[in-house]
């Protein structure tokens, strides 16, 4: 009589880290608490209503690497926030770039001083603002305050510069200067899109004939300005 044998096997099972499984690895960022330190700074420096900041899902810690995240305003508007990872352990800097969505003032500020630096006797101080941030509305315009602005090849000064935003989120801007033999005022003309600037090669406006008129050839400037977060 024929006797059945049951053999069972056990086969070898080879349990691999979860994390190994994902995109994420073993070392991921917190981006929840990213997302909202971003929201919080960026709404106190800018003085803004911020309704949201979106970063990616899925990222590891690694020291030297960028992505971007995405901020969404009250009650519309969208702008980008540029991260960099500076280490591996979490630690990371962002700057906001000007956009059709945001201006970076700072950006502004350091854009200007390199264009009017080019007609004064000295570096000029400009400030467009006590706030980092200002929301880009089409038919928008705001002045930008502007010292030890001395014309070098013309008697007078460059007293401020007034910015204006068209309707497709570019930025221009006039330098108001005011001449000091004839004590008139003249208007010159630069513009800038959000994410470059490029000055313009004739004046506009003039009205008056002492005033100097700058010109300068096109070229493209991303000056950063970063903050760290750890």
């Amino acid at each position: 009589m024929a006797i059945a044998h049951s053999v069972r096997r056990r086969l070898p099972v080879y349990l691999l880290p979860l994390c190994l499984l994902t995109l994420v690895g073993c070392n991921p960022l917190d981006v929840r608490s990213l997302e909202a330190k971003l929201k919080t700074q960026i709404q106190e420096q800018g003085n803004l209503n911020i309704k949201s900041v979106t970063c990616p899902e899925s990222v590891s810690k690694e020291a030297g690497t960028s992505f971007q995240c995405e901020g969404a305003l009250e009650p519309d508007g969208k702008f980008i926030i540029q991260v960099k990872q500076e280490d591996d352990k979490g630690q990371t800097s962002w700057e906001v770039p000007n956009s059709k969505g945001m201006l970076n003032l700072a950006l502004l500020e350091t854009e200007l001083v390199k264009e009017i630096a080019k007609d004064t006797k000295v570096e000029p101080a400009v400030r467009c603002g006590s706030d980092r941030y200002r929301v880009n509305r089409p038919g928008d315009s705001f002045d930008c305050q502007v010292k030890n602005a001395t014309l070098a090849k013309a008697k007078g000064l460059i007293e401020k510069v007034t910015v204006t935003i068209d309707t497709d989120g570019n930025v221009a801007w006039q330098q108001i200067r005011r001449t000091a033999s004839a004590n008139a005022t003249a208007a010159t003309t630069a513009a800038a899109t959000p994410a470059a600037t490029t000055p313009a090669t004739s004046p506009d406006n003039a009205s008056s004939s002492e005033a100097s008129q700058p010109t300068s050839s096109p070229r493209r400037v991303r000056p950063r300005v970063s903050n760290a977060l750890d």
